[in-house]
């Protein structure tokens, strides 16, 4: 499960996402069920246009 917050970033200046929540339930914790939970998460606030944050970009 993963759980998004929508808000107004006063550093930004914009509407953000940020990931609250993640949880994985432990009977398939180590197969790489959070990995996809999490780029599902990124692909999908993607879809939305929130964007990147610098400091969280793979480099």
């Amino acid at each position: 499960m993963v759980t998004l917050l929508y808000t107004v970033s006063t550093a930004e200046g914009s509407q953000t996402c940020s990931l609250e929540d993640m949880i994985v339930d432990p009977n398939i914790q180590s197969g790489g069920a959070g990995s996809q939970l999490m780029l599902r998460a990124i692909e999908y606030a993607r879809a939305r246009d929130y964007p990147d944050h610098p400091a969280h970009r793979r480099r």
